[in-house]
């Protein structure tokens, strides 16, 4: 048996599904500002076919 966490698959689809048009939905927001590098890599990172987060990007940052 696997963890209680949802497929990536499944994840990204409700993320996207989470708009604020919706009022049957949860509304997620980001402060632009306050959240600025979080905003950043949501935005930046690839996914891989399978719905994953592609980190070789992440490889090239500097710190």
């Amino acid at each position: 048996m696997e963890g209680l966490d949802p497929d990536h698959r499944l994840k990204h689809m409700m993320i996207n599904a989470m708009k604020e048009a919706d009022p049957r939905l949860l509304r997620v927001r980001m402060h632009k500002d306050g959240c600025k590098f979080l905003s950043i890599s949501m935005r930046n990172a690839p996914m891989t076919p399978d719905f994953k987060k592609d980190k070789r990007s992440e490889k090239n940052m500097v710190r």
